[in-house]
């Protein structure tokens, strides 16, 4: 990840999925989910760049955020789902990216607590 700016996922939905499928430890699960609101402002498309030996994508001038350039479907595996949802937000002051960007604000935080083997299906569970 690059240490100029913020990743931010797309989805709720998938982020909860992502979460809960990688704890590690048993008994009820607490999710704390930041809700922001964001100006995506001029958006360029990347292809996701995943693995150690892969270097982030650097911010590109001109520019205030990246987004992948395949749109997550239904059908793909909950990691490539993650991967491609997020929005990489960055902003420049003169010609140096600096590491918060103002188009990204916290909003709300969100608690979600399982205490079953499975998550509602809807809000009336």
């Amino acid at each position: 990840h690059s240490k100029y700016g913020i990743y931010v996922c797309k989805y709720a939905d998938v982020c909860i999925r992502h979460a809960s499928v990688r704890r590690t430890w048993e008994g009820n699960v607490v999710i704390k989910m930041i809700v922001f609101k964001i100006v995506e402002g001029k958006q360029t498309a990347a292809l996701v760049r995943k693995g150690p030996k892969l270097q982030p994508i650097a911010p590109t001038a001109q520019f205030t955020s990246h987004c992948s350039v395949i749109t997550p479907k239904e059908t793909d595996d909950l990691e490539k789902q993650f991967d491609q949802s997020q929005i990489f937000l960055y902003e420049f002051e003169g010609r140096e990216a600096i590491k918060r960007p103002h188009h990204c604000l916290p909003y709300a935080i969100v608690s979600l607590i399982q205490d079953g083997s499975q998550w509602p299906s809807n809000f009336d569970d």
